[in-house]
């Protein structure tokens, strides 16, 4: 699962009482992930992150709320989920593990929304091409 963009997940990845750090397109394959995450593991956080979007998509749908979902948070106590947007087409998810002192969620989400900003187009998923058969 190596690719271009590990180094970035496996730096996220350094902050106190980060287990594990994914990118995955809005429909719930896996971009990239950190070096220690195993294929297995990141196939079933991006469902579970996919899943997790789509539901606070669905909330928004039911209270007529236009703007996307930017961040989806689930506490696990002690651990939490992070699901965040991360450029068209993207999402970074983040497990984190919050039972060490040195562990602070709002630096990981500061830190999440930092990496975000700064390369939206590197972390965004491109458009699937279908032709008129309907396979990509």
């Amino acid at each position: 699962m190596q690719t271009n963009l590990t180094w970035l997940m496996d730096k996220l990845r350094e902050l106190p009482g980060v287990r594990h750090v994914l990118l995955l397109s809005t429909d719930g394959l896996v971009r990239s992930a950190d070096s220690t995450l195993g294929r297995d593991e990141a196939d079933g956080l991006a469902a579970s992150a996919c899943g997790l979007l789509a539901t606070g998509g669905q909330v928004n749908a039911v209270f007529g709320i236009e703007d996307p979902v930017r961040t989806v948070a689930v506490d696990l106590d002690p651990h939490h989920l992070l699901v965040m947007g991360a450029g068209s087409g993207s999402a970074l998810a983040v497990l984190a593990d919050l039972s060490s002192p040195s562990a602070d969620l709002g630096v990981v989400a500061t830190e999440m929304g930092r990496l975000v900003e700064r390369l939206p187009e590197q972390l965004a998923t491109p458009s699937r091409h279908v032709d008129e058969a309907g396979a990509p």
